[in-house]
């Protein structure tokens, strides 16, 4: 109860004066003031515990254990019960410790341990230095339904566990921290498969985090709404060499065949793809305006086809149907 009291002064920026508490159990006690688990120790610290004024005069001793309590190392033993003591985390690898502090009353042994702390003290320096996100589609935006891989690189961060790098991908529908899946001392891994997103579409940021001593931002394009066509030339009517001759509820081409128009998407183009009767036959990179003349001789009655790919992988269609009369190569 009391490490809880010390926790909840400490939020809210009190001072606790553990001097006016005083402890009254039927037999002896210690409690671990700090650290209680969860802090990043470097250099030299100060353990502090406490216990009731009556046993002033017996003494203190305190242990570590790397590996979650399996076995328990003398820090140091047999010390006066000050209720503090200053230890040198420099002599430990870095890694992740448990701290237990026991005190000896005429053979009744009572003790306190913490929960899981780091020691970081050679690996200060710890850095994520990439985040890369990647998509099923291959494309470089996110949409709904999608499976997204997300790989972190760090640096001098061997002794973090998957357990310490965590990442927020609510974006991707995720809620809370995610613990990564994946972790070998340099990389993290994550992978969200079948993403839904409710947000609206634009960039989004998914936060990589090493245990509080490192974070990287990872901007990402949510992009859930298809791109639109418009077909500006031709339209119904009859043409020759490109020039409006007379209205028509059809089109007729005669001796050109040129095809123009606008493609738009809140996030950005991949490509326009151009086909005649479902053949392709042109292919424009990252554009929201297009131009297209054929070269070939062709006649008759045909259909023209656009479509437009955003980043996400969107696609629409438009399709329009065109007479052509056009008899020789230009």
């Amino acid at each position: 109860m009391l490490r809880y009291i010390t926790i909840l002064f400490i939020l809210l920026g009190l001072t606790l004066d553990v001097s006016s508490i005083s402890i009254d159990d039927s037999d002896p006690s210690i409690h671990l003031l700090y650290p209680i688990g969860g802090e990043v120790l470097q250099g030299n610290v100060t353990v502090r515990w406490l216990t009731d004024s009556s046993y002033d005069s017996y003494l203190v001793s305190i242990y570590i254990t790397p590996d979650d309590g399996d076995s328990w190392i003398p820090v140091v033993r047999h010390i006066q019960n000050t209720g503090s003591f200053r230890w040198d985390t420099s002599n430990y690898t870095d890694g992740h410790y448990r701290l237990l502090i026991e005190i000896n009353v005429e053979n009744y042994i009572a003790d306190d341990h913490s929960d899981q702390f780091i020691i970081d003290n050679n690996n200060s320096d710890l850095r994520i230095i990439n985040v890369a996100v990647s998509t099923s589609s291959g494309f470089s935006a996110v949409k709904n339904g999608d499976t997204v891989e997300i790989e972190a690189t760090l640096i001098h961060g061997e002794y973090l566990r998957s357990s310490d790098i965590t990442a927020n991908l609510t974006c991707l529908g995720k809620r809370g921290l995610t613990p990564a899946e994946f972790f070998d001392g340099s990389t993290a891994k994550w992978r969200v498969s079948n993403v839904y997103s409710d947000i609206s579409d634009g960039e989004r940021y998914i936060t990589i985090d090493a245990y509080g001593i490192e974070s990287y931002k990872a901007k990402i394009i949510i992009d859930n709404t298809p791109p639109s066509i418009e077909i500006t030339y031709p339209t119904n009517g009859i043409y020759f060499l490109n020039r409006f001759i007379f209205p028509s509820n059809s089109i007729y081409l005669l001796f050109s065949f040129t095809v123009e128009g606008n493609v738009s998407d809140s996030n950005g183009i991949s490509s326009i793809d151009i086909f005649i009767d479902n053949v392709l036959k042109a292919s424009i990179s990252s554009s929201n305006w297009f131009r297209w003349d054929c070269h070939d001789s062709i006649i008759g009655y045909h259909i023209l086809m656009i479509k437009a790919t955003d980043i996400a992988g969107h696609e629409t269609k438009k399709t329009i149907g065109v007479n052509v009369f056009k008899f020789l190569s230009s």
